[in-house]
């Protein structure tokens, strides 16, 4: 590779060119054409062929129709990006394999059947690899473009820079597979080394114009909704710009075997690049489309699973780490087989990174590690599974009641989750027994850092355990209201009236003063004060309160709703009105009370010190109408009877008859 060919720039080398190849033309032509005539069964050679081309046809014919129902999209709107990624897999398989197989098929029955011999074996080998280099690139890049489809590109590139990139790129491919198979051919017939030569020079500096000219085209195109940026494509710019300075100044400087290494490193291994970025996409298309409810797998979790979005988007992470890291671990070592690394040594390589290597006196394995996650995943699906069962099929139909089930869910849960991590450390051969020694590390641990965490872990034991406070409780925390709506290892999650969520670390319920309404049943006892003038019968306003209180559906019959002359002062006599309500049954009652009192007062004439001892609420709707207070527009207010309404618009009448 790095001995310099003698006589590139020498006269001698290119002025016998012409008289070169048709000598080379020559030799392919008698060699093909003598194992042709000694072949015994041509007839079986032509039906295999023949063969080959029913099966282009027909492979071309179901292709076709499947990358139509791959890319097919009923909406109006362009399809999303998962839909985009998670096609262009198989619409990249179902451009390459209705022509690799048939050539594949011939090569294999042709190769097998009838002793090829080596030259001619060759010959073929080199064509076949050299179609499918072309075949596959295509493909690829066909894809990822759409130069004919931009609704269906996987790249932020306009129009016109895909149909140069896919151009430029065919183009190099064909370039690089002709040069190949010519290459090949040159040194199985033994043609002159100047034919070589001739080949081998202005190919790879051919080959370097291109991928100059790929480097030199815009993209031009707008960043759509999830496409990913093409940040990767400034780390790659470098690298490439190196890869073809050393082809163009290794070809120049004679180096032609080096120069046409680069040049297959260049191609191959960019194309192996660009097939593991397009599993990237479709990986991330796969994930994308668990948490989307109009994709197949998204709606076969939710409906068939039961997996809410939430949950489906948290699967999608560990599925989508998976699945990236099984490409990159598939793909270095057809990288490293195009650099010279033999398959030995690979496997080799890998077997010592997952099934232990030495670090000192250690000795670590990742199958072993990866091995115990999938157990500890596995032991804690099934403790998720087995929690959600006892829940729904035995404590719901138990009758047992929601703050009890809640806490025995949580309390499986926990239990789950040590099993699952106890069956990891086992199947990693970690020794138990040496819990204890971790357990006196981490005693000393929690003394300095960890009192906190462990304080309000065992809080929330004891909460669970004791269940003074339970989710759905209505608490009175830190002077504000609030329903408890999950209780977690480290704090319990409360919901004010405003929808606020606040976190309360579980040590603050076990040590502060907290007030639980709803502790042992849902009664609260609400307190209306009632103010009314002197002069009113207090029995009778007493009997009121308790009549509307008691006509009202949601004030509980017992404990009985009473009335109380709390105070009296000179200007009215105070009451009040406690009733006992039901906390499920809504928050409104104390407003509904409040109006039906209003009215009752209207109805019976009691007197309220509305600014003055001796109005009565006739006289203050009087008194609002001659003043004009009525609720915009004139319109009656809410609360206002139809009586009071024809009061007040007789005050009005007589007003302006007065004014007039």
């Amino acid at each position: 590779m790095f001995q310099p060919v003698p006589g590139i720039y020498a006269y001698q080398t290119w002025a016998r060119l012409p008289d070169y190849v048709p000598i080379a033309a020559s030799r392919v032509r008698d060699l093909l054409a003598g194992w042709w005539n000694s072949a015994p069964n041509q007839d079986e050679i032509a039906r295999v062929a023949l063969e080959a081309v029913l099966t282009l046809l027909i492979l071309t014919a179901a292709a076709w129709y499947g990358v139509r129902r791959l890319r097919h999209w009923p909406h109006a709107s362009e399809p999303p990006f998962w839909r985009r990624a998670s096609s262009a897999a198989g619409v990249v398989a179902l451009r390459i394999v209705p022509l690799v197989a048939p050539i594949v098929f011939l090569y294999a029955m042709v190769a097998e059947a009838h002793a090829l011999p080596e030259h001619v074996d060759w010959i073929f080998y080199a064509a076949a690899q050299s179609a499918i280099i072309v075949i596959a690139v295509n493909a690829l890049v066909t894809t990822v473009f759409a130069p004919t489809a931009a609704h269906w590109r996987l790249l932020p590139a306009s129009d016109r820079p895909a149909r140069r990139i896919c151009s430029l790129v065919l183009t190099l491919a064909v370039i690089y597979g002709l040069t190949t198979l010519i290459y090949a051919v040159t040194h199985i017939v033994q043609a002159p080394f100047a034919l070589t030569v001739a080949v081998a020079f202005p190919a790879s500096l051919l080959l370097a114009g291109v991928v100059i000219a790929i480097l030199l085209t815009p993209l031009e195109g707008e960043q759509r909704d999830g496409m990913p940026s093409l940040g990767w494509l400034t780390a790659l710019r470098m690298p490439t710009w190196i890869a073809i300075a050393g082809i163009v100044v290794s070809a120049l400087a004679g180096y032609l075997a080096l120069s046409q290494f680069l040049a297959q490193q260049l191609v191959v291994t960019g194309s192996i690049l660009a097939l593991v970025y397009l599993l990237l996409l479709w990986v991330d298309g796969f994930t994308q489309a668990l948490a989307d409810d109009s994709a197949a797998s998204g709606r076969w979790l939710e409906h068939r699973v039961g997996l809410g979005q939430r949950r489906r988007e948290q699967l999608a992470l560990p599925v989508g780490l998976f699945l990236k890291t099984a490409v990159l671990v598939l793909s270095v070592p057809l990288i490293l087989l195009q650099w010279g690394y033999t398959g030995p040594d690979i496997y080799e390589w890998y077997r010592q990174l997952f099934f232990g290597f030495h670090i000192g006196n250690t000795q670590v394995s990742f199958a072993v590690v990866l091995a115990s996650l999938i157990v500890f995943g596995v032991a804690y699906a099934a403790a998720r599974l087995f929690q959600g069962w006892l829940d729904t099929r035995v404590l719901q139909r138990a009758g047992i009641s929601g703050g009890v089930r809640d806490s025995i869910r949580i309390g499986v849960g926990y239990v789950g989750v040590v099993i699952a991590a106890l069956a990891a450390f086992s199947y990693a051969g970690f020794n138990l027994s040496n819990l204890a020694i971790v357990a006196g590390a981490f005693s000393v641990g929690i003394g300095f850092g960890l009192q906190s965490v462990v304080n309000n872990f065992v809080s929330g034991l004891i909460l669970l355990a004791e269940r003074q406070i339970k989710v759905g409780d209505l608490v009175v925390v830190g002077g504000e209201e609030a329903y408890v709506r999950r209780i977690s290892v480290r704090s319990t999650e409360v919901e004010t009236s405003e929808r606020a969520r606040v976190l309360i670390p579980n040590s603050y319920l076990i040590t502060e003063k907290v007030k639980n309404w709803t502790l042992r049943d849902n009664l609260r006892r609400i307190v209306i004060p009632v103010c009314v003038a002197h002069g009113c019968d207090p029995r009778e306003v007493k009997a009121i309160l308790l009549k509307v209180a008691e006509d009202n559906p949601n004030v509980m019959a017992t404990p009985a709703p009473s009335v109380e002359l709390d105070d009296f002062n000179a200007d009215s006599l105070q009451f009040k009105l406690y009733a006992f309500i039901d906390l499920s049954k809504g928050g409104g009652t104390g407003t509904d009370l409040r109006i039906a009192i209003l009215d009752a007062f209207y109805e019976a004439d009691i007197a309220t010190p509305w600014g003055r001892t001796d109005a009565t609420p006739r006289d203050a709707v009087a008194q609002n109408a001659s003043n004009g207070k009525t609720s915009g527009n004139g319109a009656p207010r809410a609360w206002e009877t139809p009586e009071q309404v024809a009061t007040a618009a007789a005050v009005q009448r007589h007003n302006r008859n007065f004014a007039g």
